[in-house]
């Protein structure tokens, strides 16, 4: 049985959803998800996948992705720190021993996740040097 295009595309727009949410929840790391509605879109939409490489602010780190399979250093430190603020709040804020666990448990996961993706190798050119 083939999977249905619109499936694909609702499958996207909810890794979509756990990307955005992940932005602003400091639990949840935010790039996995973006290339997984990426593959998604990739299946089930042509003009969905492309918004989605073309948006300027999640463009850049789907494309990384595509090309090089992995993530600038610059996202990696942002995700980290993001998640790190967030959790030594949440933790500092929950008045439950268990809660606190279960964030720090999320958020090791969400580090161990964004950690193992390779990270892109930048290139220095010298000034005097020209690039065809």
């Amino acid at each position: 049985m083939k999977f249905p295009k619109y499936a694909f595309n609702l499958l996207g727009f909810f890794f979509v959803l756990l990307g955005i949410i992940g932005v602003v929840l400091p639990v949840m790391p935010t790039t996995p998800f973006l290339i997984v509605a990426a593959a998604c879109f990739s299946k089930g939409s042509d003009r969905y996948a492309a918004w989605l490489r073309n948006h300027n602010l999640f463009g850049p780190i789907i494309l990384d992705w595509e090309n090089k399979h992995c993530i600038q250093c610059r996202y990696k430190i942002l995700s980290l720190s993001t998640m790190l603020i967030g959790c030594s709040f949440s933790i500092y804020m929950l008045p439950n021993i268990y809660g606190r666990i279960v964030i720090a448990i999320l958020v090791l996961i969400g580090a161990t996740v964004v950690l193992r993706i390779p990270s892109c190798q930048t290139v220095k050119i010298d000034e005097d040097q020209t690039i065809a």
